[in-house]
């Protein structure tokens, strides 16, 4: 879940950090997908892990790996960022 400032707006969050996209993916170690959902009161920066099997408790192992890694790699790439705003 991503926090923002209380004082900022959800979109104006967005694009700021959207400025970095580059870096951001650089630092986080892979591509993220941009959505900045313009009919929402929000926006997204995801990574979608696809091609699995939730039912399936031979795969998890794997899953939370993944999901270990990109939890990591948002941290290096957004905390400081999200600080700053």
């Amino acid at each position: 879940m991503f926090i923002r400032p209380r004082d900022m707006d959800p979109k104006e969050t967005f694009r700021r950090l959207e400025k970095e996209k580059a870096a951001i993916e650089t630092d986080a170690g892979f591509p993220l997908e941009w959505q900045e959902l313009p009919d929402a009161k929000g926006s997204r920066i995801v990574s979608y892990l696809t091609s699995v099997r939730l039912d399936d408790e031979k795969e998890w192992p794997k899953q939370f790996e993944w999901l270990a890694a990109r939890l990591e790699g948002l941290d290096r790439a957004l905390r400081k960022r999200v600080r700053a705003l």
